[in-house]
Formats: C-alpha cells, structure tokens, sequence
C-alpha cells in the first residue's frame, strides 16, 4: 500500500518509496504560499495497493520565478 508522503521532501519521499518497492518519477507544481520542494500529491494516491515494482509519481511543489 502506498504510504502518504505529502509534505514530506523529496529525499525522504523517494527512500520510503524505495524501501516499498515502487518506482519514483517527478513532476512538479507551482505553488507560491508552500514550502518547496515539498510531495503535495502522489499518483496513485495515498492507500493504494500497487505492485512492488509499479511506478509512483510524486508531485512537488515549487516556486514561482519571479521576474
């Protein structure tokens, strides 16, 4: 089942994931009032049963360029 890793960094969020078994992949959100990089999401989501070698992505937020 995967764990909730929202608001975690993504050091911390890919080591649980990997003692899991699932693959990571990355995606990122602008989001200006979150700390960044923080998991804002996973997909699938939190509680799912997924097979060991499934992969998970993780959403992180990040911050607005400003210009």
């Amino acid at each position: 089942m995967l764990p909730s890793l929202a608001g975690l960094d993504e050091a911390t969020a890919e080591a649980k994931l990997k003692d899991l078994g699932p693959r990571s992949t990355t995606a990122t959100v602008t989001a200006g009032r979150l700390p960044a990089p923080q998991v804002l999401a996973t997909d699938p989501a939190a509680g799912t049963v997924v097979a060991q070698d499934a992969p998970a992505t993780l959403w992180f937020a990040i911050k607005p360029v400003l210009r």
